[in-house]
């Protein structure tokens, strides 16, 4: 029923229910909830309530599993988060209504809860929520995720029902002495706030607050009273007296059955907008804890949350390396660019302290993967992403064996089962068999909407290696429903956990399936486990060999017949990467650091070629070319762009949201913070001394540095009044002035016009020295200085702009660089004209040689935003391998930091030996590119192009124009357009 609290009218909204109980309001949304203790029916109801006409429309039973009889809601707006409490179970609980997710927060020492209100905990500056247990008189409270549970009043609260939140301060009614108390949550005073019983004799039980008063509701007589808690302790004079002369004042009697229940107040405040559950990236539930967020997992399957804080992943042990497999899924929105990271990875779960927390990353840029299952010598696994399918991968270090797609055309495939199928008892052959579960949730949401009455079952897949995993719908005789988990003892006895049926089903071959367990909430995660597992050989057997060689992360392979070969490799989540012949694990002495987002990264440059090194092989199965993570930051508010490195146990990185410097060993992989504040660094640099880190601030428009050799370092802003400064870069070679050794600090900016600057570092009042501005400039990136030269990377170009300080800064020659899309750093041998990139739109850090343009190499793809790198390389290019080896390409050798390949020339491509070049297939077409490639010689009606893969640039008329006699660009007579008017394949 709806009362208006400023005349006393009243409306019924909902007359269908039988015991109503519990009552609370969305009210950002207009949205109402309560619920129904019947057994007919009960459970948790939500409805439209339209302001306009007092009515509610939509009214739905919201789909919350295993709920019996729930005494109490109060709703967190900014989560979507229902709290509810279960009488019958003695639990607290909380569904997330939009998603459909439920968790119990709350299971033990608790027998008839009720009373949930919602406030903040004033000594942790936490939102909490808080409830009474009417069997013991106690009340407590706890963080909305459940965690810091607390006593506020151990016992004498007497018989409470529900609560309310005023003036930061517990109010409820004790049904047993007919009082309103006042409780203090933080020192557990607790005291009567008015008698009751000198206003009725009849038992209260709904009490609410609104707008600086309380409201409460009488059990047996159906009356409406508002009490002004702030005018003393006047009594009435007689029986329920008006608000000037007393404190009570009756609104309404006699309502309805006269048995009220729960009171809540529409048009109480609302929920602040934000929230931190905004952006938090939580898979699942999210609880907002005031100013920051906690995740967690639905209470019902086996989704835990994985070590990043956010995620709930899957999770399958191998059990003789100790190694328990996981899916690790999230994403992140930075300046509106949403990033996403999918992997598959194995930690070490075993008994050695030494090696607790290794992790190691089997699997990366997958779409959304799922269930896991490991079978001798594959790991299979499904995805729910745009293309649901399933996947199997050979577990071993060969890296010829990649990631497999078997099968494909699924909506949800939730879970899988691998098994052996006899298919001949005589000669006792078996097949290799999959069965796949399908809730078909994506079908299922829009079936829904069209067909709200026609519901659609999910569907059970067998898939068998015989067969080349053609997909063949099981025959269950249509039982399961939405099917979650599935396991079995063999092919002809399988289990299902069904969320529709709410029941574990067991399925024999050629029989009905039977409900074994039912009564269920949301089944989900179910294995088989047999009652005399198999012998396994023990594990010092099999990880014996990693022990003798240093590295300690030990993988099985499956690929070698002798069944203790195991496959050793190193922390994936460290600096150390594997040294040459498997000698353990240790810093590279060549490497190529880079910041990615929420982590720093290094790429291992050391090879074990040798000078008979084969040719024939690809570098990337040779070098161990993978990103080890050296550091990684909060997964969700981490944002590293810069990073700088004076040596291996002294780096220096920023972090944009975290709003500080930080000094890095990547020994030990800890930072530690050397300055807190607003800093918005894209590029670090260490001046020539290594004295001072310096940075340029893009939002700002700052050059800063700060002393690194003190304790206490202090900022100094250099430059200012710039216009979004980038790149940053100091002239190793010392220039003298006025008898006093000085370099120049060199930055781009990204202003209007573009430009590169300088600036003599040691004289505060000299003068900046514009070297590049205009036109030929739009987003000027990174920039290094060598032999008298400066080298901007524009990404807006994709070229490398050059200035030659040498010879009164003559810049107008450039480098064309085909390969990055959106180039952020550079690092480049001008001499041999080599260069690495990192690329924010491929997410790439890549090798080119401007020489030989048609050989480039990845030394790490599937990155999210790879910015600032830091190349070591004192071993240079592996040179010596082409000098050694002559004869060994049939057109040329390139080397690069890490190892040495065939390269072929233009118009080629390499043949399967990888030493041969034979002919392109195809023709190479031609890009639009700016005129300036073409010395701006193009005419009127015309435009530059560049043929793919090459330095060749030409100029073109454009379509319905050919060239005249002074080689302009004219209008074609002919009717029907010429062929030879542009190049062929113009894109």
């Amino acid at each position: 029923m709806r009362i208006d609290t400023r005349d006393g009218q009243f409306n019924t909204l909902y007359g269908e229910g039988i015991a109503i109980v519990a009552i609370t309001f969305a009210n950002t949304q207009n949205k109402l909830f309560w619920s129904d203790v019947s057994l007919l029916t009960g459970g948790i109801y939500t409805a439209d309530y339209n302001i306009d006409d007092v009515t509610l429309t939509q009214v739905t039973k919201l789909n919350i599993r295993n709920v019996f009889e729930v005494t109490s809601l109060v709703l967190e707006e900014r989560s979507n988060n229902l709290f509810f409490c279960d009488g019958v179970k003695g639990t607290v609980e909380v569904y997330d209504y939009e998603r459909n997710l439920h968790r119990i927060i709350v299971a033990t020492n608790l027998k008839r809860p009720r009373g949930l209100v919602l406030g903040l905990n004033v000594p942790s500056g936490v939102k909490w929520i808080y409830w009474n247990d009417q069997a013991t008189g106690r009340i407590e409270g706890c963080a909305l995720d459940g965690r810091w549970r607390q006593t506020v009043l151990r016992d004498g609260a007497g018989l409470p029902n529900q609560m309310t939140m005023f003036r930061r301060k517990l109010f409820y009614v004790d049904a047993s002495e007919n009082k309103l108390m006042e409780l203090d949550p933080v020192t557990g005073d607790n005291k009567i706030a008015v008698d009751l019983n000198d206003v009725t004799k009849h038992v209260t039980t709904g009490i609410t607050s609104c707008s600086g008063s309380i409201y409460l509701a009488t059990w047996n007589d159906g009356t409406i009273s508002r009490i002004n808690i702030e005018t003393g302790d006047k009594k009435p004079e007689d029986g329920f007296a008006h608000e000037e002369e007393g404190r009570v004042e009756v609104l309404v009697r006699g309502l309805g059955s006269k048995r009220m229940g729960n009171l809540a107040c529409y048009g109480e405040e609302l929920e602040p907008a934000h929230s931190p559950c905004s952006n938090a990236g939580c898979s699942h539930l999210c609880f907002p804890l005031m100013t920051f967020h906690s995740c967690a997992c639905p209470s019902y399957g086996t989704l835990f949350l994985s070590t990043d804080g956010h995620n709930c992943s899957a999770m399958v042990v191998e059990p003789r390396t100790r190694r328990l497999y996981f899916t690790n899924s999230g994403s992140v929105v930075i300046n509106k660019v949403a990033y996403r990271w999918d992997r598959i990875e194995s930690i070490y779960i075993g008994d050695s302290k030494a090696k607790q927390g290794f992790r190691h990353i089997l699997l990366q840029d997958l779409e959304k993967p799922r269930g896991l299952f490991i079978e001798e010598n594959h790991m299979y696994f499904t995805t729910w992403g745009k293309d649901s399918a399933i996947w199997r991968i050979l577990l071993s270090q060969e890296r010829a064996h990649k990631l497999e797609r078997i099968s494909s055309g699924f909506d949800n495939p939730n879970d899988l089962y691998v098994t052996m199928h006899e298919t001949n008892a005589d000669d006792k052959r078996y097949e290799l068999r999959l069965l796949v579960v399908d809730s078909h949730f994506k079908t299922r949401k829009w079936e829904n909407v069209r067909h709200p009455k026609s519901p659609m079952n999910a569907s059970a897949y067998w898939l068998s290696a015989f067969d080349d995993f053609v997909v063949k719908k099981a025959d269950f005789h249509s039982q399961i429903k939405m099917p979650f988990g599935v396991t079995g003892e063999n092919s002809t006895n399988v289990f299902f956990s069904d969320w529709e049926s709410k029941a574990i089903f067991q399925c024999r071959d050629n029989e009905k399936c039977q409900p074994i367990v039912t009564g269920l909430s949301q089944p989900m995660g179910i294995q088989h486990v047999w009652a005399s597992e198999r012998t396994y050989i023990p594990r010092n057997l099999y990880c014996a060999h990693c022990e003798r060689v240093l590295l300690p992360v030990c993988i099985k392979d499956y690929h070698h017949d002798n069944p203790s070969n195991v496959w050793c490799d190193c922390n994936s989540y460290s600096s150390f990467a594997k040294r040459v012949e498997n000698s353990g694990c240790l810093v590279p002495i060549n490497f190529i650091l880079f910041a990615d987002l929420n982590a720093i990264k290094i790429i291992n440059l050391d090879t074990e070629y040798s000078s008979q090194h084969d040719f024939k092989k690809d570098p990337t199965e040779v070098a161990d070319f993978r990103p080890y993570i050296a550091y990684q930051g909060d997964a969700y508010r981490a944002n590293i762009a810069s990073v700088a490195m004076v040596a291996i146990d002294e780096v220096y990185f920023s972090d944009i949201n975290q709003k500080g410097l930080y000094k890095l060993s990547l020994i030990n992989g800890k930072p530690t913070r050397i300055y807190h504040g607003e800093v918005a660094a894209d590029f670090l640099a260490i001046d020539p001394k290594r004295e001072r880190l310096w940075w340029s601030d893009f939002y700002k428009g700052q050059i800063c540095s700060l002393a690194i050799t003190r304790s206490a370092p202090s900022l100094i802003v250099e430059v200012e009044g710039l216009d979004r400064p980038r790149g940053i870069f100091f002239d190793q070679k010392f220039k003298y002035f006025s008898g006093v050794s000085c370099s120049y600090v060199y930055w781009t900016e990204w202003g209007y016009p573009a430009r590169i600057a300088r600036k003599l570092m040691d004289q505060r009042d000299a003068q900046i020295e514009v070297l590049v501005s205009g036109q030929s400039l739009k987003w000027p990136n990174s920039l290094l200085v060598q032999q008298g030269n400066i080298y901007a990377l524009d990404s807006a170009y994709n070229e490398i702009h050059q200035c030659d300080i040498t010879d009164e800064n003559d810049c107008d020659s450039t480098v064309s660089v085909r390969f990055p899309q959106h180039g952020f750093d550079m690092w480049g041998n001008m001499t041999s004209q080599t260069y690495i990139f990192s690329d924010w739109a491929t997410g790439t850090i890549t090798f080119q040689n401007t020489l030989n343009p048609m050989f480039s190499l990845t030394y790490a793809s599937h990155l999210m935003r790879p910015a600032q790198m830091q190349v070591h390389n004192p071993n240079g290019a592996a040179t010596h391998l082409c000098r050694d080896n002559p004869n060994e390409c049939d057109f040329a050798c390139a080397a690069f930091p890490g190892g040495a390949s065939c390269a072929c020339g233009e118009g080629q491509k390499q043949a399967a030996s990888r030493i041969m070049c034979i002919a392109q297939e195809y023709r190479l077409t031609w890009d639009k590119v700016n005129s300036r490639f073409c010395d701006d010689s193009c005419t009127e009606h015309s435009g530059c192009y560049a043929r793919q893969k090459s330095q060749i640039f030409q100029c073109f008329c454009d379509a319905g124009y050919e060239r005249g006699v002074d080689l302009s660009c004219v209008v074609v007579e002919a009717q029907f357009p010429d062929s030879r008017l542009a190049p062929d394949n113009v894109r």
